[in-house]
Formats: structure tokens, C-alpha cells, sequence
């Protein structure tokens, strides 16, 4: 079990990480405060415990015992568009995203053959060129003050898939999302 000052530590060191990475941490002046406003909201709530109703039957303080790094950046890869032939759904690999790690992968996905005004980026994409889209939805509906993992979660969110489409279009064939993990 954690003492108190454990558990201190362990949010601390959270704190610290998130300090020392927010100048690499990709976005505008928005998302920055989308983030100081979450690392905020998980500082005021903590590192759940069985005390909370919502965790009561599990440890999630377990999970900060361990040391963690925090991926800013895609990783290199030595995949190629064949490697991911392996995942494909037959019948709708013509609207194939992939993702490394959480990365949006332009080189890897298939997004071509979409209509017009669809876009199919990554969230440091989006929040350069899409302003007006995405603000209006990052981080709107799934409430920082809810829960402290989610706080945690938007507070060192470095990318991730940004998929618009406009009213009135319709997409006929399914978008096939591929999510790979990879340690290496």
C-alpha cells in the first residue's frame, strides 16, 4: 500500500516530467492551455486510490511505481506500405489509416480515394491548419475534472488522428484504422 508521501512523489514526478517536456510537446498557444489546465485538474484530484469509488476495485497507484518515459515523437520505422498488407480487412483496404504508436503514419495509410473536404491528418496538423475545426471539439467531451486519468492523459497528449468530414458528405466505404505498437 502507498503512504502518503509515496503518492506524492509519484504525482510530483508527473509534474516534473510534464514540465521538462512541455516546451517539446507540439501545438498553439490553445492546446497549451488545454494542458496546463489538465495537468491542473489531475494535481487537484491525484493519483486515484481503492478510496475512490470509481477505482474501488483496483490499484491504479500501482501503475506509478514504475518509471515512465513519454513519447514526444514518432518513431522511426522500418515499415513499408507491404508490411501492413498483413492487417488489411478485405474489401476495405482503399481507406486504410495507420497509426505507430499513436503517430499518424502518412506514408503507411491510404487515404486517398476519399471525398473531397475529408481530412485525414495528425493532430499537430490539425491545430496548425484546421484551427477552427478542432478547437472546437479537443478536449470538450471528455471532461479533465471528471477523472484524473483523463486529466493526465490530455495533459501529455502529443499527437494523435484528426478525422473531419464535412456535413453533408457522405463516406461510402469504411475507414480501416490500424493502431501498431511497437517498442522498438
Amino acid at each position: 500500500m502507498n503512504t502518503t508521501a509515496e503518492k506524492i512523489k509519484a504525482e510530483d514526478k508527473l509534474v516534473v516530467a510534464f514540465e521538462k517536456q512541455r516546451a517539446q510537446l507540439s501545438g498553439n498557444a490553445t492546446l497549451q492551455t488545454i494542458r496546463q489546465k489538465a495537468i491542473t485538474a489531475f494535481l487537484d484530484k491525484g493519483i486515484p486510490t481503492r478510496k475512490n469509488e470509481e477505482y474501488k476495485y483496483s490499484s491504479p497507484e500501482k501503475l506509478f511505481k514504475a518509471d515512465y518515459s513519454i513519447l514526444t515523437a514518432a518513431l522511426n520505422t522500418p515499415l513499408k506500405p507491404d508490411s501492413i498488407k498483413q492487417f488489411e480487412i478485405a474489401g476495405i483496404s482503399e481507406n486504410r489509416i495507420v497509426l505507430l504508436n499513436g503517430f499518424y503514419s502518412k506514408q503507411l495509410s491510404s487515404v486517398e480515394k476519399l471525398p473531397k473536404g475529408v481530412i485525414v491528418t495528425d493532430l499537430a496538423n490539425a491545430f496548425q491548419n484546421h484551427t477552427d475545426i478542432i478547437e472546437k471539439h479537443f478536449a470538450k467531451y471528455a471532461d479533465v475534472n471528471a477523472d484524473p486519468f483523463i486529466a493526465l492523459n490530455t495533459s501529455f497528449v502529443t499527437d494523435g488522428l484528426f478525422i473531419h468530414v464535412p456535413d453533408k458528405v457522405v463516406v461510402e466505404q469504411p475507414l480501416h484504422i490500424i493502431n501498431i505498437i511497437s517498442v522498438n
